[in-house]
């Protein structure tokens, strides 16, 4: 997070990230890198002045860490709602709200979707 709050470019977030799981890999007890929190940072960067390029990134790659959450999906709908492209936003509400219908309700109401009880 400091990287990108520090103004570092949305390929340097990338970049760094996959240089931390390559040490994670080497020493797993030594970093531990979650769904929640990389969602959390995502969210956080969005809402700082000059990082939601950065905060997209982070949301994208938490979306490539667990692409079967439909919160990650929901999350990074949210982002590209907010920055663009509306396009992908909807394709991300759509897919969380297939992953899991009955709790992706900020999807569905971004879709004007009913969700199962």
């Amino acid at each position: 997070m400091a990287a990108a709050t520090g103004g570092a470019a949305p390929d340097s977030v990338r970049r760094l990230y996959r240089d931390l799981c390559e040490r994670a890999a080497a020493d797993p007890s030594g970093l531990a890198i979650t769904e929640s929190g990389m969602l959390a940072v995502g969210q956080r960067l969005l809402g700082k002045p000059g990082t939601a390029a950065a905060g997209v990134a982070v949301l994208e790659l938490a979306v490539e860490r667990a692409p079967a959450s439909y919160r990650a999906h929901e999350a990074l709908g949210a982002a590209y709602e907010q920055v663009g492209p509306k396009d992908r936003a909807t394709a991300e509400y759509r897919e969380a709200l297939r992953l899991s219908p009955h709790l992706a309700r900020s999807a569905a109401k971004r879709l004007g979707t009913a969700v199962a009880p």
